[in-house]
């Protein structure tokens, strides 16, 4: 997201931390054992296609589920993040048709070595450029 749209990492990260509660927790919330507040988080969805994409929190949620309350809660709109998320993947598609896109390992050969080696089970990042 990063590096095929306009939203601030702000918004990022809460794109971020929903992907993190539904895949790791399997629920709308994170808990007190994630280290970086950014990714703090407990939601409410919607599916509107006239609310935001996002209506941030107003105030920091200590992961505490005794305390989730309307100000400290993060609301994400499935219809537009969809069709965000879809738009990305249309363009990637399109960049890589046009031979736009490449892909740059921060490691170099060396992580392009492991990653097979690996069975791309390697966990370092990867950059991407255009």
């Amino acid at each position: 997201m990063h590096y095929f749209s306009k939203l601030p990492n702000k918004e990022i990260f809460v794109i971020r931390a929903l992907r993190n509660t539904f895949s790791h927790d399997f629920s709308l919330y994170g808990t007190k054992k994630s280290t970086n507040k950014n990714l703090l988080h407990h939601f409410k969805l919607v599916f509107s296609d006239t609310e935001p994409l996002l209506l941030l929190r107003t105030a920091e949620w200590d992961g505490d589920l005794n305390t989730k309350n309307e100000n400290n809660r993060t609301v994400v709109n499935l219809e537009k993040l969809c069709n965000f998320i879809d738009k990305i993947c249309i363009d990637i598609q399109k960049m890589a048709k046009n031979n736009e896109l490449e892909i740059v390992l921060i490691g170099g050969f060396k992580e392009y070595y492991d990653r097979l080696r690996r069975d791309k089970k390697c966990k370092k990042s990867l950059v991407v450029s255009r």
